[in-house]
């Protein structure tokens, strides 16, 4: 956000899931950024099944995300939002400093500790329709919980891959080809420490799915975690097994 000196237009910041849930028959034609609807029975709390019988009417549908900084991000699940990004981001610094880059002054662009917070976007939609998913079943996984534990394992583990493999390919894929383009690598730090590799907001799931388009992978030494002839002190092997 820069301050909001550079602010990113609507249309491309994060978008999340948002659901309604209406009796039968009850829910208004038209929703805005309606994703799909499903119709359910509901089992519980929070707990349904879906089946054209059910007794409620499940409406999925998108909304920008509001807050603080940590909203005001880059769809990576968007093409059309990485394009924005490449283009207002990272043309500008390439043709002001186009010499250094040319005569190896500056070796390329550097990306550190991304946030994961879209849970939708145009992008994500084809690749679901594309594996031909039933969207609306992986988006009650999302929400909700289906009434059958196998149902809901297998259904919010494909959402989450699909996110997962989608977000690597639009923002860091077309980020190293871009870089590609102008003769220069694609390097960056994602959140190795702790347990970050296996959120759904620090590393969008499965970290490895976005690590793979990056040319040259980094690292962040700044606690002194990963420095030469530290793995045999007790206190620092976990840090060194944490490093995917």
């Amino acid at each position: 956000g820069m301050g909001g000196k550079y602010p990113i237009p609507q249309e491309y910041r994060c978008r999340n899931v948002k659901a309604n849930v209406y009796e039968t028959n009850k829910a208004p034609e038209k929703v805005p950024n309606e994703i799909c609807r499903v119709k359910a029975a509901a089992k519980g709390k929070g707990i349904f099944e879906l089946g054209a019988n059910g007794d409620k009417d499940i409406v999925y549908y998108w909304v920008t995300s509001k807050g603080g900084y940590r909203f005001h991000t880059v769809n990576g699940l968007d093409e059309a939002a990485v394009d924005w990004f490449l283009a207002n981001y990272y043309q500008p610094y390439y043709d002001r400093y186009k010499k250094y880059f040319e005569d190896g002054t500056i070796k390329g662009f550097f990306f550190d500790e991304p946030e994961f917070w879209a849970w939708w976007g145009p992008t994500l939609e084809k690749e679901l329709k594309a594996r031909g998913e039933n969207i609306g079943e992986l988006l009650t996984a999302l929400k909700f919980k289906h009434s059958d534990p196998q149902i809901q394992a297998k259904a919010f583990y494909r959402y989450l891959d699909a996110r997962s493999v989608v977000w690597g390919r639009t923002m860091y894929g077309r980020q190293s080809e871009w870089c590609k383009r102008h003769g220069v690598f694609s390097s960056g730090h994602f959140m190795e420490h702790e347990q970050c590799y296996y959120s759904h907001t620090l590393a969008a799931g499965d970290v490895l799915q976005q690590m793979k388009y990056v040319y040259v992978p980094g690292v962040d030494l700044v606690c002194r975690q990963y420095y030469p002839n530290y793995r045999t002190k007790k206190t620092y092997q976990i840090k060194f097994g944490q490093l995917p």
